[in-house]
Parts: structure tokens; C-alpha cells; sequence
């Protein structure tokens, strides 16, 4: 899988709301680095819609009654999207489980320092979106 097409996806803790997306690949320029400003903030939108969508079918699929889904909505979930941009389209790659105790990397965040985001500790409700150049 081409790794410079994934996102990590960030949802808090008790309401699994997105507070953050970050490209997966965080060592390297983002791939859509050099294109125009436009562009840009299109293929990001773009991303943050398909993200909440992804986001909602997995809420949806989740049963009250059992106790493995009751747990991943208290503790919050990350989860990995590859991006196709010849069709705009988002498939999920991964689910996982969110917070600083997580075995999966923070990718462009870091849990400690950037907690106030991750968690939306002051209920911005807004998702910030990073990539590197």
C-alpha cells in the first residue's frame, strides 16, 4: 500500500468526534506538497468529509451491548484512510485504538504535547489538519 496516500484519523475520547488528521507519512513531504494553494485545501476538505463519513459508518456498526465496542467509545479511536486522488474516494485501512497508550504512532502529533488538540480539551469542535512540506 502506497503509504504517501494514507491519513491518520484522530477521534477523541467519550463522543469518538475527529479533532485531528494527520498525514500518515510524517517523514517526508506531503505528497501534494508543490500543487496549488487551491488544490490543496480542496483535497484536505475533501479528506475531512470522507474521514467524518468513515467515521460515522464505524459509530454505526457499533453495538451497545457488546462490551469490545462499548470500550473503543470510552477510550476513542484512530483509524488510517488512503486517499485516491484520480477518484477522490476514501477506503479505511486500519482501526485503532486512540490515546497515548495506543500502540500506533501519533504521526505528525505527538500525544503529550499535542493533547489539548487530540483530546479537544477546550471544545474547539474544529479539526486540525497537518501536513509536512
Amino acid at each position: 500500500m502506497a503509504s504517501e496516500r494514507e491519513y491518520r484519523v484522530f477521534c477523541r475520547t467519550g463522543d469518538c468526534r475527529v479533532t485531528g488528521i494527520s498525514q500518515y507519512r510524517w517523514h517526508k513531504p506531503w505528497r501534494f506538497a508543490t500543487s496549488p494553494e487551491g488544490a490543496q485545501n480542496a483535497i484536505i476538505r475533501r479528506i475531512c468529509q470522507q474521514a467524518e463519513h468513515i467515521r460515522q459508518q464505524i459509530l454505526a456498526d457499533l453495538k451497545s451491548e457488546d462490551e469490545n465496542d462499548r470500550i473503543m467509545m470510552a477510550q476513542g479511536m484512530s483509524f488510517d484512510l488512503l486517499y485516491d486522488e484520480d477518484t477522490r474516494t476514501v477506503e479505511l485501512v486500519e482501526l485503532n485504538p486512540f490515546g497515548v497508550r495506543s500502540p500506533c504512532g501519533s504521526c505528525l502529533f505527538q500525544w503529550i504535547r499535542d493533547r489539548e488538540v487530540l483530546y479537544d480539551e477546550n471544545e474547539k469542535e474544529t479539526v486540525e489538519f497537518r501536513v509536512s512540506y
